[in-house]
């Protein structure tokens, strides 16, 4: 690939050889017959001023020579055998009298004829190789009176091939010059164009900080300005995208782990209760209290099945509505019913709740935090996430521990049981539906694998957030709502 810096000035250089040729080549055709235009027309004035004076009138040969000295033809006024009765050139003598020169002559009287009709001749008369080449005009002035007017060609052919020469040497020298300039210049309007190349093929790559700087005012500038903001808006565009992205594929795992996770829940109680109602159809059973018993099995995993449809949709119905709450619509889309009401009733009263079943289990129970704590939420969702808070506290606290409710002014409530602790790696799947730290024991512990995940998704349709972390000697759980505005 040519480079446009070497492309211009040889354009240049090509466009003024080509102008110097033409010019050339048109002088050498063309200048002659211009000239001998010019001529005839100066040669016609002459001799219609000629054509005014008498024979015998003797101002004639004074006009003569006024004339050839003004224009620097050679006039002669010849009679009809070629013998000259006047004449321009100074050397002339009035009544002297001397023939044309031969070539003249020779025209004169081969021509004779036509010019006493009033023809007049006018042409490029060649001389032989000792003779001068010359324009002429052969005029009839009265009786065997002719005209001849004429202008050497030799001068002019000489400074035609002179101005030739000395085009040639200028045009050779201003050729050399002009592509040096160009070349420079050229250098001026390359370096900003490779410039705007490599910003390009940067972007190309996707490297958006590719810049071009520029103090330019032309429209190199304009479109390196344009380059710039392109790139800027493309690594806007793709960051957005990229990020869109990463939360869609996040979502799309999610959705297939929730779907996996509720096909496996469901799978165990849905066999169980079919493996039982055909015992009890076939008769596999041997006295009416194992029916009884069997009965009671479909009753149980058809309750937690009915708890498990219950909590999936729940999930989806929060999952929705926290999803909407970055929309400028998200009240209409919500189901939440906001209200200002005491957050410390809504946990004291959670607490009392499970106050019972925490004694049933030799787990000490307490509660700390201010006696009233405005805040605005929809009571039933947070009675909703206090029990999943408490439910998970009991079904993993050692026996003999305690669990320790705690609310602070800044709305964050934390529910802390003693026991095992969480590995750390693990505490971030803790909220993800159906995720058990130790699954083996998850349907002993009645629990479903959706509390906490629903409890992220109440906390979300809130505005607010949800965590989870170890502490000495146990583990806990905390939620926070948004303050009131």
């Amino acid at each position: 690939m040519t480079s446009i810096r070497l492309k211009l000035p040889l354009t240049a250089a090509l466009l003024f050889a080509a102008g110097l040729g033409i010019l050339m080549v048109s002088g050498a055709i063309f200048l002659e017959p211009f000239y001998a235009a010019r001529t005839r027309h100066d040669f016609r004035c002459i001799q219609e001023r000629l054509s005014t004076f008498g024979a015998d009138d003797r101002g004639l040969a004074d006009e003569i020579k006024s004339m050839g000295a003004g224009s620097g033809y050679k006039i002669v006024i010849a009679d009809g055998n070629g013998m000259v009765l006047a004449s321009s050139v100074p050397e002339y003598r009035e009544r002297q009298s001397f023939p044309l020169p031969r070539e003249q002559l020779a025209y004169l009287i081969g021509h004779r004829e036509q010019l006493d009709k009033s023809e007049p001749f006018f042409g490029i008369l060649e001389g032989d190789a000792g003779g001068q080449s010359v324009i002429q005009l052969v005029a009839r002035l009265g009786v065997r009176r002719y005209l001849v007017v004429t202008q050497p060609l030799e001068y002019l052919r000489k400074n035609v091939t002179t101005a030739s020469h000395f085009f040639l040497l200028v045009g050779g020298f201003v050729l050399l010059l002009e592509f040096t300039i160009v070349l420079v210049l050229s250098g001026t309007v390359a370096r900003p164009i490779l410039g705007l190349a490599e910003v390009a093929r940067r972007v190309a790559a996707q490297d958006f900080s590719a810049h071009f700087d520029h103090r330019r005012n032309d429209e190199l500038g304009l479109l390196g300005d344009s380059i710039n903001i392109m790139a800027a808006s493309l690594a806007r565009n793709i960051g957005e995208l990229t990020v869109v992205n990463t939360e869609l594929a996040v979502r799309i795992r999610m959705r297939d782990d929730f779907l996996a996770g509720a096909a496996h829940e469901l799978k165990t109680p849905i066999g169980l209760v079919r493996g039982y109602a055909e015992a009890i159809k076939l008769g596999l059973y041997a006295t009416e209290q194992e029916r009884d018993e069997l009965a009671d099995i479909i009753l149980k995993e058809s309750d937690h099945l009915d708890r498990l449809v219950r909590d999936l949709a729940e999930i989806a119905e929060l999952d929705d509505m926290a999803n909407s709450s970055n929309s400028a619509h998200a009240v209409t889309k919500s189901t939440l019913v906001l209200e200002n009401a005491d957050l410390s009733r809504t946990v004291s009263n959670a607490v009392t709740r499970f106050a019972m079943k925490a004694r049933d289990k030799g787990v000490g129970l307490r509660l700390a935090g201010p006696s009233a704590l405005q805040a605005r939420f929809d009571n039933d969702r947070m009675v909703q996430v206090v029990d999943n808070l408490l439910s998970n506290a009991l079904r993993h606290v050692s026996r003999g521990g305690a669990i320790d409710v705690r609310l602070s002014g800044s709305l964050r409530l934390e529910v802390e049981n003693s026991g095992d602790q969480v590995p750390e790696e693990l505490l971030s799947s803790l909220f993800e539906p159906f995720y058990r730290v130790d699954s083996s024991r998850s349907r002993g512990s009645g629990g479903s694998g959706l509390g906490l995940a629903i409890v992220r998704s109440i906390m979300q349709a809130h505005g607010g957030s949800s965590g989870a972390h170890n502490v000495p000697g146990g583990f806990m759980v905390w939620v926070q709502l948004p303050r009131m505005s």
